[in-house]
């Protein structure tokens, strides 16, 4: 089953928020950024062959059946054209692996930090966390692309792959509303622009809409065309949900809760909760969502935790002190890839030998 992946943005408050400030360290500089291209034109990456070192011997963690260090902040990840793709925060870079020989074989340096990277209509997609801008990776030549969206002061937020389109979103400096972006992939221009009274900042594909969320309810959006419709959901009033991905015809929701916790929503497309899982001690970050489960960090802590999305009760969890994800809809279920924040890698999990019955 296609899944869709998303990745926390620094600017939303709360449970994002501390997960950023948590994983990433100091910002820096990187000491050679590459330069992406103009909007609209194309040419050769400031990229690098970036040979790694040899995979360490140590003992893997339980589950973990490949570690491949990357540059400082492993961030999004995603894994596409027979490469794994991981955005290192802190080093201006996306890391390309080759999940075969466990090596780096490029890296693709860029002026912006960069959050979520998806895949999509051939290409590798970054954005970024800079400013309101995504850069387009070719695949097979590693040249970029710059695709500028937003004005200065405009904040980005995450961007995801769906109906042959590429989604992004800003919200104003003013914090009176967001802008939605419709990207065409095949050239970068945009194909509509949508106006919401909030900041969309997470994505689902269901049906023949694209879904986001915002304060106070889900956002039903048409591919292709400007519009947008409103449907209001209670528990989401005042919450900074997170739109984690759909299944089996629901959308699964999270919200934080009046004090440290969460709560998870399965959603009928209408607004209504069929379901609830509250978690009133854990900030869940989600990072992965299938049918088979839906898999969550628990922030500040090293613990994974996988929920039934049928039951919303919790039946596995494994340990690995990871951070946000940008899984992507293209991906295969058992190619799951992780950043390990704390070993400054990406990890391959065996799904199987990696979780143990929840308590």
């Amino acid at each position: 089953m296609r899944r869709r992946r998303i990745v926390a943005a620094a600017i939303v408050a709360g449970i994002v928020t501390a997960a950023c400030s948590g994983g990433a360290g100091s910002s820096h500089s990187p000491a050679s950024a590459g330069s992406g291209s103009p909007h609209g034109s194309t040419g050769p990456a400031s990229s690098q062959s970036a040979p790694a070192p040899s995979p360490s011997t140590a003992p893997l963690p339980r589950g973990v059946t490949t570690m491949v260090g990357t540059d400082p902040y492993p961030f999004g990840v995603t894994v596409a054209f027979g490469r794994v793709w991981v955005s290192a925060h802190d080093a201006y870079s996306v890391d390309v692996i080759d999940p075969v020989t466990r090596q780096t074989v490029r890296t693709v340096g860029l002026k912006f930090q960069p959050g979520s990277v998806v895949s999509g209509g051939g290409s590798i997609w970054v954005q970024s966390r800079t400013d309101v801008s995504l850069v387009r990776i070719d695949p097979d030549t590693y040249a970029t692309t710059t695709v500028r969206l937003g004005r200065s002061g405009d904040m980005a937020c995450t961007i995801a792959f769906g109906h042959g389109l590429v989604w992004a979103a800003a919200g104003n400096a003013a914090g009176t509303g967001g802008t939605v972006f419709e990207i065409r992939p095949s050239d970068g221009t945009v194909a509509a622009r949508v106006h919401v009274d909030g900041f969309p900042c997470s994505w689902a594909s269901l049906g023949d809409h694209e879904w986001t969320a915002i304060d106070g309810g889900l956002v039903e959006l048409t591919p292709g065309k400007a519009t947008a419709r409103v449907i209001p959901v209670g528990r989401l009033g005042g919450s900074m949900p997170w739109l984690a991905g759909a299944v089996d015809g629901r959308l699964i929701v999270t919200t934080p809760d009046d004090r440290f916790g969460t709560v998870v929503l399965r959603l009928r497309p209408s607004g209504t909760a069929e379901s609830v899982l509250h978690r009133p001690n854990d900030q869940l970050l989600v990072l992965d969502v299938s049918h088979a489960g839906v898999w969550f960090a628990s922030n500040g802590t090293d613990q994974v935790l996988v929920m039934d999305p049928d039951t919303m009760r919790i039946r596995g969890r494994g340990t690995l002190a990871t951070g946000e994800v940008t899984p992507d809809p293209t991906m295969d279920p058992n190619e799951l890839w992780l950043p390990d924040s704390a070993d400054t890698a990406v990890v391959h999990v065996d799904p199987g030998s990696f979780l143990r019955t929840a308590a």
